[in-house]
């Protein structure tokens, strides 16, 4: 049977510290090693048969522990090899202390921007978000990293709080960005916020105080009947045009996301129905193909639909709409802090892939479809969201007027 205990090096008398040593008493041989920690003559109780440290501070309690783990490595090694025929030898014991006493090897600190970029390199390779939430994400970082070398000083994860952020809005307005895009920066912000907080950085996160600019909700812009006869008919000249009307009419007939239809395959399109798994939400959805949708369809059969970049395609969309004729003049209220902006705008320069979208769900609740059947059409999730892609006509409000009066 072998005994373990600690004392100090039998030399020390006449200095303040002293080397503890671990002594093994196996079979007759009595082996000493040293562990390396050192303690004043003090501060050991040489009355304790083990050899213990005296007192509760944090220094005694941090070497109370290493001389425990030592020992407790040592007792298993002597088990193990006793329960495997084994003779243990000093060797074997020294190099375990050795390997125990090694530091452990020093994590390089991942700093904010390294932390950000893994963030979204994670989020893509999950497959969590669709390409533009990651350009989304991506852009909020370069902006933010931007504000970071104008402020001239270094952002950590120790400034990263709501005062920063107040900052950081005020640095926003001051480059005349509107409210809405000032919110959704803050909610990108917030997004990465939480991820360093559960990757135990922020050493006081309260990004749910972090405040974003209260949002005048404006106008909903969709199309018309009338804008979607002018567009299905208007005269275009080149075939790229032609491949942009045929995708952006197929959003305003299904209500889905422009993602989720560019570049549709054969095998997703049957005979009454669309199945698609969402870009953004990776919902599984099966669309009814009315007639609208299966004349466009029924162009591009045995071959995948068009898939344009969103860039060309919002472009394409403004010549379309100007090619056909939506070209009244309206206005646009937009906020930047306490000051309210009035733009005009012709009709066509509003129209991009989202309208398409608009379109339907405006479109569904005017031909007296409800509100759950549009939403398991479309996708979503509350009838709040579903409430911000509603929107109503000067021409339909007179009409509801109108037929309200008659009855």
């Amino acid at each position: 049977m072998a005994t373990i205990r600690f004392k100090l090096d039998s030399h020390s008398k006449g200095f303040v510290k002293s080397t503890i040593y671990l002594m093994v008493t196996l079979k007759g041989k009595v082996w000493m090693f040293s562990t390396g920690q050192r303690i004043e003559l003090d501060k050991w109780d040489n009355t304790d048969p083990e050899g213990r440290p005296i007192g509760r501070g944090n220094e005694a309690t941090t070497l109370k522990a290493i001389l425990d783990n030592l020992k407790g490595k040592v007792n298993q090694l002597l088990a193990r090899n006793d329960i495997e025929g084994l003779v243990t030898t000093r060797d074997q014991i020294a190099n375990l202390i050795t390997y125990q006493l090694q530091p452990e090897p020093e994590v390089p600190e991942v700093n904010l921007w390294d932390l950000w970029a893994e963030m979204i390199k994670v989020r893509a390779d999950r497959q969590d978000w669709g390409q533009s939430t990651i350009q989304q994400h991506t852009n909020t970082r370069v902006l933010f990293k931007a504000y970071e070398v104008k402020r001239k000083a270094p952002i950590t994860y120790a400034n990263l709080n709501k005062d920063l952020v107040a900052e950081y809005v005020t640095h926003l307005r001051k480059q005349g960005k509107q409210d809405s895009t000032i919110s959704k920066e803050v909610k990108n912000l917030k997004v990465f916020a939480k991820y360093a907080d559960e990757a135990g950085k922020l050493p006081a996160p309260d990004y749910e105080k972090w405040a974003k600019p209260t949002i005048v909700k404006t106008e909903v812009f969709a199309l018309t009947e009338a804008d979607l006869v002018a567009i299905s008919q208007a005269p275009l000249n080149t075939s790229t045009l032609t491949q942009a009307r045929d995708l952006f009419l197929l959003e305003c007939y299904t209500g889905q996301r422009y993602s989720d239809i560019r570049g549709l395959r054969p095998e997703q399109i049957g005979a009454d129905y669309i199945k698609i798994v969402t870009q953004k939400t990776k919902d599984p959805l099966k669309i009814p193909i009315t007639i609208e949708a299966r004349s466009i369809l029924d162009r591009y059969q045995g071959r995948p639909l068009p898939n344009l970049a969103n860039p060309i395609i919002n472009k394409c969309l403004k010549d379309i709409g100007k090619a056909a004729g939506l070209t009244q003049i309206e206005e646009r209220v937009t906020h930047k802090g306490n000051q309210r902006f009035t733009e005009q705008y012709a009709r066509y320069e509003k129209i991009v892939t989202h309208t398409g979208r608009r379109t339907f769900v405006t479109r569904a609740l005017a031909k007296g479809m409800t509100i759950p059947m549009i939403m398991k059409w479309t996708g979503h999730k509350s009838i709040k969201t579903l409430a911000g892609y509603i929107g109503i006509s000067e021409a339909d409000l007179l009409a509801s007027a109108e037929a309200f009066t008659q009855k």
